[in-house]
């Protein structure tokens, strides 16, 4: 049996809750871990922190793809709620589909966009690949329960092998992260 998800609205009501909270959690950038995410395009630079009741902010840097490379297919194995923000010049395409299990799905949604704008990921068979386009994005998520789902074994093989940030680069990212939410 399946845990009971948060709602869309519900998730949506937390992504609204940021602007208040960012703030604060950014005025401590002793609470923020990091992740340098390498293992598969796109390379992500990710700092995190918890907020309780298994939800946890997550900060992203997500480089370019480059041409040729394929961007990580690949499902949430917790609820997501994410707010990309725009960089002059630069756009988000992301392709989306859905499928039980840990192979891939065929694309069912491919879109490009540019500016800020959300999403919610709310179903443990959702996928997504995503690829900035002329230039990094930023992208804020708020991620909740876990969703009990399996992930893909390039995705497993990864998990507790990643390393952190340097610390230099970890308080750039909190730094540029304040600029953000607090402008």
């Amino acid at each position: 049996m399946r845990t009971t998800l948060p709602s869309v609205q519900g998730v949506y009501g937390h992504l609204e809750r940021l602007p208040e909270l960012m703030p604060g959690l950014l005025a401590d950038p002793s609470r923020w871990d990091s992740l340098d995410i390498t293992y598969h395009p796109p390379r992500v630079e990710r700092i995190f922190t918890d907020l309780g009741g298994g939800w946890r902010v997550y900060c992203h840097y997500i480089h370019p793809v480059l041409p040729g490379q394929e961007s990580l297919f690949h499902p949430h194995y917790r609820v997501a709620g994410i707010v990309v923000h725009g960089a002059p010049g630069c756009s988000y395409r992301m392709t989306v589909g859905s499928a039980v299990g840990v192979s891939a799905p065929p694309v069912v949604m491919d879109m490009i966009v540019s500016g800020e704008f959300r999403y919610v990921m709310n179903h443990p068979d959702g996928w997504h690949a995503v690829m900035p386009i002329g230039g990094p994005v930023y992208s804020t998520a708020i991620f909740g329960p876990s969703m009990k789902r399996m992930v893909p074994p390039e995705t497993r093989s990864a998990k507790g092998t990643l390393p952190p940030l340097s610390d230099r680069r970890r308080l750039e990212m909190v730094h540029h992260f304040q600029t953000i939410w607090t402008t």
